[in-house]
């Protein structure tokens, strides 16, 4: 894992940290998912890929009964958005809601910019 962070995020070699994030994430390392879902998402701008890994990481941390709020978060913005996946407002404000009541920032963020798109 911490040798996709390194090519990630100071290397800035994505073939590289994907690499390593699926090797650990093939060790049982659960963080690795969430960060090939942000890598997919914030600098590859391949969504579906994207989307695959975030729900990945939500489900491997239901099944030890936790919850990933930045991965449900994240989800919920590419619902917002339609990035990956057809636009589902309703879809995106459950997750979004499930997200924030966990805890999550960006999900209350984006929250409050779908009430404000919606008041408009």
């Amino acid at each position: 894992y911490a040798l996709g962070k390194l090519y990630d995020d100071i290397l800035k070699d994505y073939k590289n940290a994907i690499k390593w994030y699926e090797i650990a994430y093939d060790k049982n390392d659960r963080r690795a998912a969430y960060a090939l879902g942000v890598l997919y998402d914030d600098d590859l701008k391949d969504y579906k890929n994207a989307l695959k890994w975030y729900e990945i990481a939500v489900d491997l941390y239901k099944k030890q009964n936790s919850a990933h709020n930045g991965a449900m978060a994240r989800i919920g913005i590419l619902y917002i958005e339609g990035k990956g996946v057809k636009k589902d407002l309703v879809k995106a404000r459950s997750l979004l809601e499930q997200a924030a009541t966990g805890g999550s920032e960006k999900a209350k963020q984006a929250l409050t910019a779908l009430d404000n798109a919606k008041s408009k």
